[in-house]
């Protein structure tokens, strides 16, 4: 059965339903391979329709399970201080640097573009990131966004791409960046090459039902 809205699955093994569905995506769809030069301005910020606030909730849960803790001695513990006890204060754990990446290849029109922004709005305003990197992506980075603030990057109204999909660029432009994100979220329709699995958690925001990462996970945007 199709996907419940903001429903997170991990990925689906031995599903026919999923596997005829794919098939015939696969058989109607004919990526490109190269880059497109297109700068499509998207009108007006179509607010998220998923349940972003569970579904990020789970992810970023994923995302600080490695990042900060521990124990600062600077600062005692006043619950215990009282008592004549110095105690560390615990550190709280945050989302530090978080990765979303915006498919901008021509097989997204400018309706779904519109509902992206929308979508990374609800982004930051559930997990606020210490640093924001936004990346336009067909079948090569077309631009590059960073904020670290809780406001999103300046630019966005304008998607740079319009060709074929490659999912492989962002995660190379990573490497190359010496960049380890405590997460990355994917905004796509999922049609496109992917690279092999990253050390950071993953989460693929799909615009197609019945379609998952290969690896991550996946929520649908209906």
């Amino acid at each position: 059965s199709a996907p419940a809205p903001g429903e997170v699955r991990s990925n689906v093994d031995g599903s026919t339903e999923l596997e005829m569905a794919a098939a015939i995506q696969d058989a109607l769809e004919q990526q490109g391979t190269l880059p497109g030069d297109a700068n499509r301005v998207v009108k007006g910020y179509l607010r998220g329709r998923v349940n972003w606030r569970e579904a990020l909730h789970q992810f970023a849960q994923r995302c600080v399970s490695g990042v900060g803790g521990g124990y600062d001695w600077s600062r005692p513990n006043a619950r215990w201080v009282n008592r004549g006890l110095y105690l560390p204060r615990r550190q709280s754990k945050k989302l530090g640097c978080l990765v979303v990446v915006r498919d901008t290849s021509g097989s997204v029109d400018p309706h779904t573009l519109s509902m992206f922004m929308g979508e990374l709005q609800a982004i930051v305003d559930s997990v606020a990131p210490e640093r924001l990197i936004v990346l336009d992506c067909d079948t090569r980075i077309q631009a590059v966004f960073e904020s670290e603030s809780p406001e999103l990057p300046e630019g966005l109204e304008v998607a740079r791409g319009g060709g074929g999909t490659s999912f492989i660029p962002p995660f190379d432009w990573l490497k190359e960046q010496q960049i380890e994100p405590d997460g990355l979220v994917y905004l796509t329709d999922l049609l496109g090459h992917f690279p092999s699995p990253p050390s950071f958690p993953v989460l693929w925001a799909s615009t197609t039902p019945l379609r998952e990462g290969p690896f991550g996970d996946t929520v649908y945007l209906t």
